[in-house]
């Protein structure tokens, strides 16, 4: 599989609801392939505040929301705005070309959905203690990648930059603590299958498990759940590989 450089990959998108075309770094990718099927790779935005364009003032809307999207370039989306009141959070899967809500009430159809994910020159799997604590400590760009078969059959393949990781000095121990990254953590009977997926964080110190922490959106009847929190906390039985940059 190819490795990505996500400092440089991007996805774009438009509507009908304003000329114009939004750029949002992309944060994670995610393949998913059903036993027997071929796979398909989701990606998870950077996030942003829900804006108002190009006005003079009152360029936040209120109430604020966080907004992301995960999509499928050409496929599926989904919006997902959490917001900072407490108040239901919004999520929404849709196919390219149908329609979605806005903040002003009127609903915009998605024209178009693309993704440019530039690749890594090259990379060098890191395996030894040594090379990992050399590469953290000369602050070397870093990529995750975990693996794992779900409940329902489906091969999972998160990919990933490793923003935040841990080396001590009184043990040979590492340990990789980012995110957001992207994974299944809804049933396959949702509907369209980028409604499985919620951005996540994950930690790690070895090779083969993994443990993560998935968005829980607030809903009507969670008044007291604040928007953005990571309180659905797994283990996951992973396949986890660390890869260094270098060109």
């Amino acid at each position: 599989m190819d490795h990505f450089d996500f400092a440089r990959s991007f996805l774009k998108f438009t509507t009908d609801h304003s000329n114009h075309t939004p750029r949002l770094q992309v944060d994670a990718s995610c393949t998913l392939t059903p036993r027997g099927g071929p796979g398909t790779t989701y990606y998870l935005t950077a996030s942003c505040i829900s804006e108002s364009m190009y006005a003079p003032a009152n360029l936040v809307h209120q109430p604020a929301s966080e907004f992301v999207m995960i999509a499928s370039p050409g496929e599926e989306y989904m919006i997902i705005k959490c917001f900072a009141a407490a108040r239901p959070d919004l999520c929404e899967a849709h196919r390219v070309g149908q329609k979605m809500s806005t903040h002003c009430g009127q609903s915009s159809t998605m024209l178009k959905v693309e993704v440019d994910m530039a690749l890594a020159a090259r990379v060098r799997k890191l395996v030894e203690y040594d090379e990992i604590r050399s590469a953290i400590l000369g602050n070397r760009c870093l990529n995750g990648r975990t693996a794992f078969r779900d409940e329902e059959g489906t091969e999972v393949v998160m990919d990933y930059p490793i923003r935040i990781c841990n080396i001590p000095h009184d043990q040979r121990r590492w340990q990789v603590d980012t995110g957001r990254v992207l994974l299944p953590s809804r049933p396959g009977n949702l509907g369209l299958t980028v409604s499985r997926l919620s951005p996540a964080y994950i930690v790690f110190n070895d090779w083969d498990w993994a443990e993560v922490a998935i968005l829980s959106l607030a809903t009507s009847d969670q008044k007291k759940l604040s928007a953005a929190q990571y309180c659905d906390i797994r283990r996951l039985t992973t396949k986890n590989e660390i890869f260094c940059l270098e060109g």
